[in-house]
């Protein structure tokens, strides 16, 4: 993948109108593959969690995107909008967990691990601007560096849609900085 955006990024530039067309496709791609690797990689940790739950009866684990802090946190609000936001989510119904997820956002502004859900959903939904917006947010108060890079990550995507190939690897370079160790970065 990050080969691929690579040559992408370099070709763009200079490309014809109908290449910049196929180049998209290739982007919308390699933003589907993204996104599918964040949500194998959220089903595991649940899996994970389950398992440890069933067979080593060690207390819960957290999700590694998320501080001892914040993992206390969803356990105290318990969001019930934010659970089933996750069930609509993997679901891919992205209508339905926008929903839930703004309502968990209405009601706990600080929990930013939905907000993400939600930047996320809305990008699915091919709402660029408003998912923008929401991964904006996240990074300018949030501390957690997965949370960051993902945002990141994500802003540079909706760029390279934007065809603006320069903010778009600027974007995917703090995302690789932050967490050079996530294997879905646009950049090698």
């Amino acid at each position: 993948m990050n080969q691929v955006l690579d040559e992408i990024m370099i070709e763009y530039s200079s490309a014809t109108e109908d290449k910049k067309g196929e180049l998209n496709e290739q982007i919308k791609a390699l933003k589907e593959m993204s996104n599918s690797f964040i949500e194998e990689w959220l089903l595991f940790e649940e899996k994970m969690d389950k398992f440890n739950e069933v067979h080593l009866e060690l207390p819960k684990p957290t999700l590694s995107i998320m501080s001892k802090q914040e993992n206390s946190f969803i356990q105290e609000i318990n969001s019930d909008y934010f659970q089933k936001g996750l069930g609509y989510f993997k679901l891919l119904m992205y209508n339905q967990a926008v929903d839930h997820f703004n309502k968990t956002v209405s009601d706990h502004p600080e929990f930013l691990l939905s907000r993400v859900f939600l930047a996320l959903s809305y990008l699915e939904l091919g709402e660029k601007n408003e998912a923008y917006n929401h991964f904006q947010f996240v990074t300018s108060v949030s501390e957690n560096d997965k949370i960051n890079a993902i945002s990141y990550n994500a802003m540079g995507c909706i760029q390279m849609f934007r065809k603006n190939v320069e903010k778009a690897e600027e974007y995917f370079n703090m995302a690789k900085k932050i967490d050079p160790a996530l294997s879905f970065y646009s950049l090698s």
